[in-house]
């Protein structure tokens, strides 16, 4: 279903919708763009296929500048090599730095007898930024935990993404 608002500059469209710009995908239940503002907010279901090959889950997006930046709001990114992101809220600058609040991140498989168990271990923080540009994870208030339990606290902690061999 697609509703126009001449007057407004809307377009809403529900239902499976599927948007394609460039190399990114966007799908979601229900997506409004607004030509004014150059704005497309999605919500229900969404996901975002980027061209880097990663995976964005979300309840909530309103991304602008051809869907490379905007707030997200309950993400999950799942990366080329199965690391996986989740955090409340996210903003996206640059078309490749995520800064993320309350987030985790782990390269651990989900167990897939109890996928409600916590992975072997993650970094859990305050805050996340994933700078695709220098490939690089930065965490502030860090805690390493192992199966649920934390066991070492840092203030500040950076590595490579997993797209880097070694560094």
């Amino acid at each position: 279903n697609i509703d126009y608002d001449e007057e407004l500059g809307t377009v809403v469209a529900r239902g499976k919708v599927e948007i394609v710009q460039g190399q990114r995908t966007l799908l979601a239940d229900a997506v409004s763009y607004n030509q004014k503002t150059d704005t497309v907010s999605a919500s229900g279901n969404v996901v975002l296929h980027e061209p880097t090959g990663e995976v964005v889950f979300a309840e909530y997006v309103e991304l602008n500048d051809q869907l490379k930046n905007g707030v997200i709001k309950r993400i999950r990114i799942l990366l080329e090599d199965e690391s996986r992101f989740a955090a409340n809220s996210a903003v996206r600058k640059d078309g490749s730095k995520t800064r993320m609040k309350r987030a985790v991140f782990s390269p651990c498989k989900l167990c897939e007898e109890d996928l409600d168990a916590p992975p072997l271990w993650q970094l859990k923080a305050e805050r996340i930024v994933h700078d695709q540009e220098s490939r690089e994870i930065r965490y502030r208030d860090v805690f390493l935990e192992m199966w649920g339990y934390p066991i070492a606290y840092s203030p500040y902690l950076a590595h490579p993404d997993p797209s880097v061999d070694r560094k």
